[in-house]
């Protein structure tokens, strides 16, 4: 088993046998599934590269467009806590 280490800001550099296995590219996406066993990567297919936006990643790009009123941003958290 391979070690990698966290930094200060909890972010880690993948190994590039890492980056190969889940065939990432630069801005490329993960998704993450956690499991009783651990934590699941795999690879976001390009196709489905709108995915992110429908989690929290959406609000992220919110205020290029339009701002979210407290409430819409409150209930959309609740609503993501609850699927965890």
């Amino acid at each position: 088993m391979h070690i990698i280490q966290v930094n200060d800001k909890h972010q880690l550099t993948l190994p590039y046998e890492v980056i190969q296995s889940l065939q990432l590219s630069p801005n490329g996406y993960i998704e993450y599934e956690i499991t009783p066993n651990g934590v699941f990567f795999r690879h976001l297919d390009a196709n489905k590269k709108n995915a992110p936006e429908n989690g929290i990643l959406r609000f992220a790009k919110a205020g290029r467009k339009s701002y979210l009123s407290a409430a819409e941003a409150d209930a959309f958290i609740s609503q993501q806590r609850d699927q965890w």
